[in-house]
């Protein structure tokens, strides 16, 4: 996968991001994005860790996230006490 991103791999196998080496993705029709812009924005949401946006030779970006996994319990909490009501 190739992300534009230098990265770091360690003992263990875990990958880093260390920098980002574009900070804008052509898309197949051509359009330009900010990935920076979008992760900002996705970032916001608490529910969300890690983002990384993503475009292989595609007319649309991708996102890759890791969600918070504290929020993700206690939203999936918030639900099933919604469902019961």
């Amino acid at each position: 996968m190739n992300s534009g991103d230098a990265a770091s791999i360690d003992l263990q196998g875990h990958i880093t991001n260390t920098v980002c080496l574009k900070d804008i993705i052509v898309l197949s029709a051509g359009e330009k994005v900010l990935p920076g812009d979008m992760e900002s924005a996705i970032l916001r949401d608490l529910m969300f860790d890690q983002v990384m946006v993503i475009s292989e030779a595609w007319s649309y970006p991708s996102v890759l996230a890791m969600l918070n996994a504290e929020n993700r319990k206690k939203f999936a909490a918030e639900q099933v006490l919604k469902q019961k009501r």
